[in-house]
């Protein structure tokens, strides 16, 4: 799954769910800046991984959207300082699509489909 932002920087997330190498350390999102490549794994506030990555997608604000696949932890969003994954009031665990509108409104599904509205 490729996602590129508003500066052209590149992210790549890599779905490892069907490997029989199951390593959550493994690069799930990697950021290309045209120069670089830098890992950005969703991990939480003590470091520990989130969970493997299905999809990714990057909102107007540069804000990186994560469907996460393990540890039920459904959906993560990396606000360019931490992983955050609060989204509770969404009651699907697993989202295979994250879409972006122009209004910066977050598109998910799964069971069904979910916005998340941002200000």
């Amino acid at each position: 799954n490729l996602a590129l932002d508003s500066e052209n920087n590149l992210y790549a997330s890599i779905d490892y769910i069907l490997s029989s190498t199951h390593n959550i350390s493994r690069p799930n999102i990697i950021k290309f800046d045209n120069k670089t490549w830098t890992i950005k794994n969703p991990v939480d506030k003590n470091g520990e991984s989130l969970g493997y990555v299905s999809k990714i997608n990057v909102d107007l604000s540069g804000k990186i959207w994560a469907a996460l696949i393990t540890n039920n932890r459904g959906l993560a969003v990396y606000n360019g300082e931490k992983w955050l994954n609060n989204f509770s009031d969404i009651p699907i665990d697993m989202f295979p699509e994250i879409a972006i509108d122009s209004s910066n409104t977050v598109w998910v599904g799964g069971d069904g489909i979910y916005l998340i509205t941002q200000k």
